[in-house]
């Protein structure tokens, strides 16, 4: 996940990298981190984002294509549901 993050990653593909099944390795993954894949790469992915806000002064929606989200409103979403604010309200609250 953290070599990989940037890109585009399916689920078939994360399982044949473990050598499991995709049902075997989603059970697996839930039991093990008590969330799922998916929920954890966003959780990192949003994270390397937040570093990437406070530290550069690089457009939104390239950061949101630089940390592997497809487009811009689903980067937003996913954004404040982890973090309770939108990435523009937290690069300006960071910077204070």
């Amino acid at each position: 996940m953290i070599t990989n993050y940037q890109r585009n990653i399916s689920l078939d593909e994360v399982a044949q990298y473990i050598g499991m099944n995709r049902s075997s390795f989603c059970s697996f993954y839930k039991r093990e981190k008590g969330k799922t894949f998916f929920t954890d790469l966003n959780e990192y992915r949003v994270d390397c984002s937040c570093m990437m806000l406070r530290e550069t002064n690089i457009p939104i929606a390239d950061i949101c294509f630089a940390v592997g989200f497809n487009d811009v409103p689903h980067f937003n979403r996913t954004f404040k549901k982890i973090k309770g604010q939108s990435p523009i309200n937290y690069r300006n609250n960071s910077c204070k």
